[in-house]
């Protein structure tokens, strides 16, 4: 779920709330941090800082999150409440994953052709 949000002071890139288990941790991730000011119409300028923003809850610990920034970005911005995260991989997961349903695949496409052998004999 990514949305741009609004802020009166600088916020951190990433906020985690920590739930120990009782519940899933609560995550928000920030890019794009952008410091400007506001003059409305009537009042007072003002600054306020805007963000690019992504919320999701998970079962993984901040140093996770940290450390591979990029694929939770990405989750986050498509977690829909109430969905489970056990199905984050990392790219050499994703990879190794590809490759091993591709081969078996293969052996599936040289077992077809085996029978077609033995029934056109």
């Amino acid at each position: 779920m990514r949305q741009e949000t609004h802020f009166t002071e600088k916020p951190k890139e990433i906020y985690f709330e920590n739930f120990s288990g009782t519940a899933p941790n609560k995550v928000w991730m920030r890019r794009n941090i952008k410091k400007q000011t506001v003059t409305p119409e009537e009042g007072d300028a003002y600054t306020e800082y805007t963000a690019d923003e992504v919320y999701f809850e998970t079962s993984h610990s901040l140093d996770e999150v940290q450390a591979d920034k990029d694929t939770y970005w990405s989750y986050g911005e498509t977690w829909q409440p109430g969905v489970q995260d056990e199905g984050i991989m990392d790219n050499k997961e994703l990879t190794e994953g590809f490759n091993s349903l591709q081969s078996g695949q293969l052996d599936l496409y040289d077992a077809i052709a085996s029978l077609y052998e033995t029934a056109s004999l």
